[in-house]
C-alpha cells in the first residue's frame, strides 16, 4: 500500500512539472516585444514566439527554414508549393508573430525571394495584423499588405511599409495560400519592425489639453518654435485630420463626431517633430 501512495505521488510531481512547463513555455511565447525588432529567422532566437498555423489542407509543404538562399547568413523563412495537391485543394498557412508593443507610428522593412513556374495570384503571400489574438482562428486577423507579386522574380527584393497602430500590442502574420499544385514559393528575410519616428513627451516643449479629450483639444507650443503641419493619425495609419496654414503657437482641435479611440498627434515644426498619444472619449 506504501509503494502505490508512493508511486501515486510521484504521478502528480511529474504531472505538476508538465504542466509548469507549458505554462512557462505559453508565457515566453506571448512575452510583448518592444520595437525596433529585428529577424533573420537565422536561429533559436530570432524564431522565439514564432507559431505556425494551418486553416485549410494540410499538404507536406509548410512554413520551414532554408539554408540555401537568404539575404543574412545563414538562412531565411521559406514556404514551397503545394506539391501533389488537388485541383481543390486550398492551402492556407500563417506564420504568425509574437506580440509587438506597437502603440507608435511603427514600419515594417522586409526582403521576399519569390520562385517557381506558375504565375503568383493576388493572394499568394500576404501580410495580416490583430489586436487581440495571436491564433487566425480567432477570426480577428485583417488583412494590411500583399507581397504576391513582387517586381522580379528569382531575386530579394526589399519592401517597407507603414504598419497598424495599436493602443496595447499587435500580432503580425505571413500568410501563404496556394490552390491545387500551382509553384509559387516564397522566401522571407530581414524583418523588421522599428518605430517611424522618435515620440516626444516634453510638456514643457508641447502641451495637449484636456487629454483624454471629449469634444475639444487645445494644442499649445512655446513662442519660440514654429509649427508647419500637424496631424491626427488614427490607429490604422490614416490622417483623420490635418492643418497646414497654422497661425500663432496655439491650435484648437474641434472634432465632436471623432469615435473613441487612441490616436497619434504628430506636430512638424522648425525645431524638429514632436509626436504623442492623444484619446478621444465618447
Amino acid at each position: 500500500m506504501r509503494l502505490n501512495y508512493s508511486f501515486s505521488k510521484c504521478k502528480v510531481k511529474v504531472l505538476i512539472s508538465i504542466f509548469s512547463f507549458f505554462v512557462l513555455s505559453a508565457s515566453l511565447n506571448s512575452q510583448v516585444i518592444d520595437l525596433p525588432y529585428t529577424s533573420g529567422f537565422d536561429n533559436a532566437q530570432d524564431k522565439a514566439g514564432w507559431t505556425e498555423y494551418r486553416t485549410g489542407n494540410e499538404a507536406i509543404s509548410r512554413w520551414s527554414i532554408n539554408n540555401e538562399i537568404s539575404v543574412s547568413a545563414p538562412s531565411c523563412l521559406w514556404h514551397d508549393y503545394q506539391v501533389g495537391g488537388l485541383e481543390t485543394d486550398t492551402l492556407i498557412d500563417w506564420y504568425v508573430s509574437p506580440p509587438f508593443r506597437m502603440s507608435i507610428r511603427s514600419s515594417l522593412s522586409i526582403s521576399i525571394y519569390t520562385t517557381g513556374f506558375s504565375d503568383p495570384t493576388e493572394d499568394n503571400l500576404e501580410l495580416w495584423y490583430s489586436f487581440k489574438s495571436g491564433n487566425p482562428k480567432s477570426g480577428d486577423f485583417q488583412k494590411c499588405g500583399n507581397f504576391s507579386r513582387m517586381k522580379d522574380k528569382n531575386a530579394w527584393v526589399d519592401t517597407t511599409f507603414e504598419l497598424p497602430m495599436a493602443e496595447d500590442t499587435l500580432y503580425l502574420a505571413l500568410r501563404y495560400k496556394t490552390i491545387g499544385s500551382a509553384w509559387v514559393t516564397y522566401g522571407i528575410d530581414n524583418f523588421k519592425v522599428e518605430p517611424l519616428t522618435s515620440v516626444e513627451d516634453d510638456n514643457s516643449k508641447l502641451k495637449v489639453y484636456p487629454n483624454p479629450f471629449s469634444s475639444t483639444c487645445f494644442i499649445e507650443l512655446p513662442d519660440n518654435i514654429d509649427a508647419y503641419e500637424v496631424k491626427l493619425i488614427d490607429i490604422q495609419g490614416n490622417t483623420v485630420k490635418r492643418f497646414d496654414s497654422i497661425i500663432g503657437n496655439k491650435i484648437i482641435l474641434e472634432n465632436p463626431d471623432l469615435p473613441k479611440a487612441l490616436y497619434i498627434l504628430e506636430v512638424k515644426t522648425n525645431s524638429g517633430n514632436f509626436v504623442k498619444k492623444i484619446y478621444k472619449m465618447e
